[in-house]
């Protein structure tokens, strides 16, 4: 993500892997507000800078990350089902709704049976498993000093 939000190309040959989050970038393309990696899926809230910069970035994130996949994993072919799926956030609710489900959505992983779980105690177990998953935005939300921190700063 880091990476795909430049206006430059992503060229892996001169790219120490230790190091990504050093590499300077120029201008970005999108403000990435909230993110979310999933085993199989991720959530991205952005905010495009100019019009059409949204695709750019996701087709720069989607395509580097299969090219980096299928060499690691000597796989081919594609790792992505279907379309990315987009919405308009039109209100101050629906835009704090959006943050708090793209935080707890790795909950999801492990949930249990939360049919028989108060709100709540589901909202409470949410909070805490997602207070430590690592692939999220919800530590630096949270004021965590951590390299990734930069991926949500322009």
């Amino acid at each position: 993500m880091y990476l795909a939000n430049n206006i430059k190309p992503i060229r892996s040959d001169y790219i120490n892997p230790d190091k990504i989050y050093q590499h300077i970038r120029q201008e970005t393309l999108v403000t990435i507000i909230a993110y979310c990696l999933m085993p199989n899926h991720f959530h991205i809230f952005l905010k495009e800078k100019i019009v059409g910069n949204k695709t750019i970035f996701l087709r720069k994130l989607c395509t580097g990350y299969s090219m980096y996949y299928n060499k690691k994993y000597s796989h081919s072919g594609t790792l992505f089902q279907g379309p990315a799926k987009a919405k308009l956030v039109d209100s101050d609710d629906y835009y704090n709704y959006l943050i708090q489900y793209i935080h707890l959505n790795p909950f999801s992983i492990d949930k249990q049976d939360i049919l028989h779980m108060p709100k709540i105690e589901y909202l409470q177990k949410a909070i805490d498993y997602s207070r430590k998953y690592e692939y999220s935005s919800y530590r630096d939300y949270l004021g965590e000093n951590r390299a990734q921190s930069v991926i949500l700063k322009p």
